[in-house]
């Protein structure tokens, strides 16, 4: 009975596997680099899961590639600083700029629309 218990109080705190996992090296400097959301347009829904192996990692996403601009963006188009999570749609682009070399993670998971 406890187990039982356990078990169930442990699947409430555990997120399900998700449904694809990418990892994207990034150069450093003005490169950007890109990764499309898996899937056709108007297809599935999801959502991302952002993981960095340093901080100052800026992301956007998009209908296509975006160009890094240094300096004051002030027409909706900038790159957020370190986001956590995005639901995003399959196809869309995510584009990614750090300053330094770094590793993201990006694991993508089921969201509330495809799930039905």
């Amino acid at each position: 009975m406890a187990s039982n218990r356990l078990r169930s109080n442990l699947s409430l705190m555990a997120r399900p596997a998700p449904a694809f996992v990418n990892a994207i090296s990034l150069a450093g400097g003005a490169t950007v680099e890109t990764l499309t959301v898996p899937g056709s347009a108007g297809g599935a829904t999801y959502i991302a899961i952002f993981g960095y192996s340093v901080a100052g990692v800026y992301v956007r996403v998009g209908s296509g590639a975006a160009a890094w601009t240094p300096g004051d963006t002030t027409d909706g188009t900038a790159f957020s600083l370190t986001p956590s999570a995005y639901e995003v749609e399959a196809a869309q682009v995510i584009s990614f700029q750090c300053a330094a070399a770094a590793i993201v993670t990006v694991e993508f998971y089921l969201g509330a629309q495809s799930r039905g």
